[in-house]
Order: structure tokens, then C-alpha cells, then sequence
């Protein structure tokens, strides 16, 4: 009885220190912790993490989450890549250039990528599920990216309810990284560290 009580005394301590991990928990410190291994950057303005972030700026994500942000910036410069969205210019068209000549990206046309148009939650899970070797239409179907990627454990139900901001793109890259890669060789994070995208310490 004795043992049983003591048991159950270390289960409640546990569970205490997890809530207390998870309270800890928020999309400012995401974003600081992002932006210290540079996966997030903010704006002139801040981290600007109330607003809904735009397809472009989730793509941006996307590259470096593949540790492969310098990469798809010399290969644009060199003109080895490209994209063929009219709406694209600038800072993004290389990120969307990478993405475009690795299959993905779609745009909302053949021309058109919709770089303004706000990221909804379901989308950038399954930007996420992609950088984790994931494949849509292989592995899961794309009408289930919600319920595959709360059971790879970075879209906890109902957390994401509403309009997706910034604050919530943070969380959800944050526990990403913690998630296991589909090739069950580590977290995505690891896997970041173990090709120089992110350093060790």
C-alpha cells in the first residue's frame, strides 16, 4: 500500500514538472530560442508575432529548416534555379526558387504563388512534415496533415484554433524540432546540427 501511494506520489511530481515545462512554453521565448539558431528572424518592427504570417515568409521557414538557406541563395545567384511565379521578387525568390526546383512548392496557378496570402496552419504542418522526410500522397494523404502531424507531436489539438499567427508558426517549428525525422535518425533538430545548418552548442 505503502509502495502503491509512493508511486503514485512520483507520477503526480512528474506530471506537475511537465505542466510546468509546458507553461514555460510560449511564442516569445520560441522565437527567441528560433531566432538564436537563426530558423526564425524577425522584422524591423520585432518578432511581430500576432500577425498571420504571409506563404512567403513560411516558405522562408521551410528552406532553412532543410538547412539549406546559403545553398538556395549561391544557386539563384549562379542562375542554376528558378521559379516561374510572376508575383515572387526580391528576398523570396530564392527561397522559392530552391523549393520550386525540389518539387515543394505549388502555387495558387501556374504563375501566381500567392507570396501575400496568409499560411494557414494546415499548410505549414505539412511544410514541417516535408523538412521531416515526410511525403504527401506516399505517406500520409494531404487531407490528414492535422491529424499526421499532431501524431508526430508538433500539432497539439486545439492549439492552433483561429487565425494562424506568427506566434503559433513559432510553437509549431519549435516542437518540430524536437520530432523524430521519418528515417528514425533523429530530431529534426539533430538533424540541422549534424549538417552544419545549426550550430552543436
Amino acid at each position: 500500500m505503502k509502495r502503491r501511494i509512493g508511486s503514485l506520489l512520483l507520477l503526480c511530481l512528474l506530471c506537475a514538472c511537465l505542466c510546468t515545462q509546458a507553461l514555460a512554453v510560449s511564442p516569445q521565448s520560441c522565437a527567441e530560442e528560433l531566432s538564436a539558431i537563426d530558423v526564425f528572424r524577425g522584422t524591423d518592427t520585432g518578432f511581430e508575432l500576432d500577425r498571420a504570417p504571409k506563404r512567403s515568409e513560411a516558405a522562408v521557414m521551410l528552406v532553412r529548416l532543410y538547412g539549406a538557406e546559403e545553398e538556395a541563395l549561391s544557386l539563384y545567384e549562379a542562375g542554376l534555379i528558378a521559379h516561374p511565379f510572376e508575383d515572387v521578387s526580391g528576398w523570396a525568390a530564392p527561397y522559392l526558387a530552391w523549393l520550386y526546383s525540389r518539387g515543394l512548392v505549388k502555387g495558387i496557378s501556374e504563375t501566381q504563388y500567392g507570396v501575400n496570402l496568409p499560411c494557414r496552419a494546415s499548410d505549414y504542418a505539412l511544410f514541417l512534415l516535408r523538412a521531416l522526410g515526410y511525403q504527401d500522397g506516399v505517406d500520409f494523404d494531404w487531407t490528414e496533415t492535422a491529424a499526421f502531424a499532431e501524431a508526430h507531436g508538433f500539432y497539439p489539438d486545439g492549439l492552433f484554433g483561429g487565425t494562424f499567427t506568427r506566434g503559433d508558426l513559432v510553437l509549431m517549428t519549435w516542437f518540430a524540432l524536437q520530432a523524430e525525422c521519418a528515417d528514425v535518425s533523429g530530431t529534426l533538430l539533430q538533424s540541422l546540427t549534424k549538417s552544419g545548418a545549426v550550430e552543436p552548442d
